[in-house]
């Protein structure tokens, strides 16, 4: 396994969730996992033990993400190790829990883990032939010998879709019924390994997009979308999933996102120099929870002082007053817009790395999102006729 980026939690826990990081990358070898997603399990677990207010949000991350190991090919097995491996590492230190509250834990991250494997059971069931080439493309090894036993054509081309549906009840469209009326639209298998919250689609017709998007658009998924050819699979998927990632925790509205247009975003928020440098440079900003708001309201106004003063409910003196102390904080002339934009990418980072601080429910006004056939393909899908029982 590759070094392990580690995604700063903040709070008392940071030091033990970055020594648990760094042993699992040197004790559990035979994962690639992404770097955020070991944080992120790791911050979820050590949270179970030192803090009951948001326990049902830290066990709907392990089943969620313990959903996408699923439906990357993880084994159960390996899920479970992983997660008693958290607890261990962390119960061998200087702090150890109380016993009791230590076995409630495990046995509450173990049950998450449980429940988001079975959320996968059932459609890994139902995809046969066209799941099994997905996971043999995704392992790099038997896809010939598993596309002719189905009597499959093995795409050399085709856009990899790595999907979510996000927190919470699946809205009018759930990432299966999503990928059957995308087979249905290609009039081919389309290889997929799916779960209950999402997973990954390698869609041979990059001609259908338009379609798919307009239908994605009216739903409660996110969909990140990244052609590539055969030998490029395994590194798009990871790609697209790492930017669904980012989407989720730091703009939170489902919609269709081509890789292109959020590729800014996807390199921000990769471990680097690049990185920590704007890391540092909002964390001033951060600790006055009125500069973080208003700067955030002022970059999505379009630095507009006066409907930044209207949203906040603030005069536009006011307004003035924080953008000058945010100049002062970080060193940038925050008047000049061709500054603004480190601004910008230091706020995806913060947002990215402290996602308890992020406002999600928006997109930046520079995208726009898929249209084109909206209502028809939305009616198409959800026509109860057109999807088998």
């Amino acid at each position: 396994m590759t070094a392990m980026a580690k995604a700063r939690p903040s709070g008392e826990n940071a030091t033990a969730v970055d020594r648990v990081v760094d042993v699992l990358t040197e004790t559990v070898p035979g994962t690639n996992l992404p770097a955020h997603e070991i944080t992120s399990v790791v911050t979820a677990c050590l949270g179970l033990l030192t803090d009951d207010r948001a326990t049902t949000n830290r066990l709907e991350t392990i089943q969620r993400l313990a959903a996408r190991w699923a439906c990357a090919g993880m084994t159960y097995e390996f899920a479970q190790r992983l997660v008693h491996t958290v607890f261990r590492v962390h119960v061998s230190g200087r702090d150890r829990p109380d016993t009791q509250r230590l076995i409630e834990a495990v046995h509450s991250a173990t049950s998450a883990v449980s429940a988001g494997f079975a959320d996968t059971a059932g459609y890994h069931r139902d995809q046969g032939g066209p799941g099994e080439l997905a996971r043999a493309l995704f392992a790099e090894r038997g896809v010939a010998e598993i596309g002719h036993r189905h009597g499959l054509p093995v795409p050399q081309r085709c856009v990899v879709l790595a999907v979510s549906a996000g927190p919470g009840e699946l809205g009018p469209v759930s990432p299966a019924e999503l990928h059957q009326w995308i087979t249905r639209l290609c009039r081919r298998p389309v290889p997929a390994v799916l779960g209950g919250h999402g997973g990954t689609m390698l869609v041979p017709e990059p001609g259908v997009l338009g379609e798919i998007g307009a239908v994605v658009e009216d739903s409660t998924l996110a969909v990140v979308s990244l052609a590539a050819a055969r030998e490029e699979i395994v590194a798009a998927r990871r790609q697209a999933h790492e930017l669904l990632e980012v989407v989720n925790t730091v703009y939170g509205t489902p919609g269709m996102y081509p890789f292109a247009d959020y590729a800014l975003e996807h390199q921000l928020t990769r471990s680097g120099p690049g990185r920590d440098r704007l890391a540092d440079l909002i964390a001033p900003v951060a600790a006055h929870p009125d500069l973080l708001v208003t700067l955030r309201t002022h970059l999505r106004s379009g630095l507009h002082r006066g409907v930044t003063a209207r949203t906040l409910y603030i005069h536009a003196n006011t307004v003035d007053h924080r953008l000058k102390r945010i100049a002062e904080l970080t060193g940038l002339d925050i008047l000049d817009s061709a500054t603004m934009w480190q601004l910008d990418a230091a706020l995806v980072v913060h947002d990215f790395l402290h996602p308890d601080q992020a406002v999600r429910g928006w997109r930046p006004v520079r995208r726009r999102p898929v249209r084109g056939r909206t209502h028809r393909a939305a009616a198409h899908l959800a026509e109860p006729a057109d999807i088998p029982a």
